[in-house]
């Protein structure tokens, strides 16, 4: 597993950054929801196989769609 991010404005950074370290500060229920959307997207990548390509929460979860924060799972090349 491999985790990339952007540090401050997507806009300015040409690509993510491979990240060591990820901290999430979140309630139980984002919390729960985010798993849950972890658990969709390992399911959907090994229904789909090579086929599968990405997900993001704020599509899967809508309570995410205003937020600054974007994850998206990948399937690894």
């Amino acid at each position: 597993m491999k985790v990339f991010g952007y540090v401050g404005q997507a806009e300015s950074q040409s690509s993510p950054s491979e990240l060591s370290e990820v901290t999430i500060v979140a309630d139980a229920d984002e919390l729960r929801q985010i798993a849950g959307f972890l658990v969709d997207s390992a399911n959907a990548m090994e229904l789909h196989g090579e086929a599968f390509g990405h997900e993001h929460l704020s599509d899967a979860e809508r309570t995410f769609g205003s937020s600054r924060v974007y994850v998206i799972v990948a399937r690894p090349s």
